[in-house]
């Protein structure tokens, strides 16, 4: 019965423990590139990142990924225009392993 129950266990922990290496991280895309930074300003910045588009995304000596948005100076709230001041959201992610190295937001 210890067998059984000995195998059991061992199964169940190399069962747990499987990763799936079919998800590969591919950093090479401006789209993908675009969607990382998309999600990583939600988490910090909230919704008000979209009044910054289009995002704009340039890789720089094939290792980094600096993704940004632009400066609207008339953005539309309510179906009012509305002249808008401040800055943009910016990142820089390792296109190696689309690791975020630099998150930020100017005034």
């Amino acid at each position: 019965m210890r067998l059984y129950c000995a195998i059991f266990l061992i199964f169940i922990l190399f069962a747990c423990n499987k990763v799936d290496k079919s998800i590969s991280l591919d950093c090479n895309d401006e789209t993908k590139v675009i969607a990382i930074a998309e999600r990583e300003w939600l988490k910090v910045y909230g919704k008000s990142i979209y009044e910054t588009r289009p995002f704009i995304a340039e890789k720089v000596n094939d290792s980094i990924w600096k993704v940004s948005g632009t400066l609207n100076s008339v953005t539309y709230i309510n179906n009012k225009m509305v002249l808008t001041s401040g800055g943009v959201p910016y990142i820089e992610i390792n296109s190696k392993n689309c690791a975020v190295t630099n998150i930020t937001h100017g005034k």
